[in-house]
């Protein structure tokens, strides 16, 4: 009987054992898990956090170029709106001749200064005009001058180019300017 007391015990010792055993492992099982489950949600944070940084980065990148090209896109408009302007602008130089222009070339004749004048380019139209002013000059027909003048003297040292068309050139960038605020604010 003692020899059943003694296997009774060692079995029962087993069980006890087994079930330390299983208990150890289960908590082990269950550590593990809970440890594989912060790491997964660490890794997913972390990867939640460098992704929104992409997403930001490529975001503003696609902003940016987009600006840019919006930029490039109203610059090049405003340029060809200028150009447009410029020519509006230049072709109707000769409504300038219609009224009051014999007072105009008047003015533009004395803004000169007072020096002895060798040539005087004027439009075909001028001619006359011109020998009035500059008695003494050689007065050259030039049908690119739509009104002014261009002067030389000291045989070309000196020259003064005060022609509708270099006025619009020399006040282009100012008018420009303020043509382009009023665009803007229609």
């Amino acid at each position: 009987m003692a020899y059943d007391k003694l296997i009774e015990s060692l079995y029962n010792e087993g069980e006890d054992k087994i079930r330390l055993i299983r208990e150890g492992s289960d908590s082990e099982k269950e550590k593990i898990k809970r440890e594989a489950s912060e790491k997964i949600r660490c890794i997913f944070e972390e990867h939640s956090r460098a992704l929104s940084v992409l997403i930001k980065e490529k975001t503003d990148s696609i902003i940016s170029d987009a600006r840019n090209r919006a930029g490039d896109i109203k610059l090049a408009s405003e340029h060809h709106l200028s150009d447009r302007l410029y020519g509006l602008a230049f072709n109707s130089l000769g409504f300038l001749r219609d009224e009051g222009y014999s007072g105009i070339f008047k003015r533009i004749a004395e803004e000169l200064p007072a020096i002895r004048w060798q040539r005087v380019r004027v439009n075909p139209n001028d001619r006359e005009t011109a020998k009035k002013y500059f008695p003494d000059a050689e007065i050259k027909a030039d049908s690119s001058i739509t009104g002014g003048i261009d002067a030389d003297a000291e045989d070309g040292r000196i020259r003064i180019v005060n022609t509708f068309e270099k006025r619009l050139e020399r006040g282009w960038t100012d008018m420009l300017s303020e043509i382009i605020r009023d665009v803007h604010k229609s």
